[in-house]
């Protein structure tokens, strides 16, 4: 008995109030960090999935960037309403299931490849095409149409984002029919201006051909080449194809080589697809190309 009282009269050792008041200060601080932790994770995560949204979108850019690729991915549309040129709402195209890359075998052959958007972009929920009922030209024996193809991305679970790009068609016109014709992503008011592109893919006959032979070949002059640049192989990170759109190290004629420059190059750059970065390492390799073709004037 003279023992405990001894020991509640001893003020070194701790109330049972003052064990209580510890403890729960020091699971509310866990309790801080654990959220601010997984707020830090979450966060994380959002940067990696805004940063994969914008490298998937550089992709499919680059493909549909390409004649060929674009015409394929485009050719079967269903536009009957242009029939009647004037249209009274939007056309929207839902669910564009797939892009098709197409592309020049080293043989000259020309090979076409399905790209599942939903097998090879797993983020991306819905792809639309939605053509403007005010964007639609009429220029000489071509009708001319601006769209957006809108890209609707998952960045977490509860939160999407929807990322986008125009591209514009062009569809013949003869004896009262319609018939789809070519794209790509530039502008309308790029067509109505003095300027020509000429795109190895469209005018095969000048592959390896430098700027000025080529502008020159059409009887006009080269104003500069242009290099539509993409991941042709990577392997170990796939993070790494962000580095395609600035980089150079493969001594072509015309391309300064280095990281970052910028993707218009002069005159005597040549036309075509040509190897444009490549990096080696013990952890990944990455392998670049780029598309040369020629602004003239």
């Amino acid at each position: 008995m003279i023992v405990f009282k001894k020991i509640i009269k001893n003020k070194s050792a701790f109330t049972l109030v003052e064990v209580m008041l510890a403890v729960g200060i020091m699971s509310g601080i866990a309790l801080f960090m654990s959220k601010l932790y997984k707020q830090q994770i979450d966060s994380v995560k959002e940067i990696q999935s805004r940063y994969d949204s914008q490298n998937d979108l550089a992709e499919i850019k680059s493909t549909i960037s390409s004649y060929n690729s674009c015409y394929k991915t485009f050719e079967s549309m269903h536009l009957e309403k242009l029939n009647a040129v004037a249209i009274d709402e939007d056309i929207i195209i839902k669910d564009i299931k797939k892009i098709i890359l197409s592309r020049y075998t080293v043989t000259g052959e020309l090979v076409n490849k399905d790209i599942i958007i939903n097998d090879k972009f797993k983020k991306i929920l819905k792809t639309t095409l939605i053509i403007d009922k005010k964007q639609i030209y009429n220029i000489e024996k071509f009708l001319t149409l601006a769209s957006t193809l809108q890209l609707k991305y998952k960045i977490t679970a509860k939160r999407s984002i929807n990322k986008k790009f125009n591209i514009t068609h062009y569809f013949k016109k003869y004896n009262n029919k319609i018939t789809y014709e070519s794209c790509n992503i530039n502008t309308i008011s790029s067509r109505k201006s003095n300027l020509k592109i000429i795109d190895p893919e469209k005018f095969p006959n000048l592959k390896n051909l430098s700027g000025h032979e080529a502008c020159k070949s059409m009887q006009l002059s080269c104003a500069w080449v242009k290099s539509k640049n993409f991941v042709y192989n990577v392997t170990g990170d796939n993070s790494l194809g962000f580095a395609c759109q600035s980089s150079y190290n493969t001594s072509l004629t015309g391309v300064a080589d280095g990281i970052p420059k910028t993707n218009i190059h002069n005159c005597n750059a040549k036309l075509g697809t040509f190897n444009t970065f490549k990096k080696n390492t013990q952890n990944y390799n990455l392998t670049c190309q780029g598309i040369f073709y020629a602004i003239c004037n």
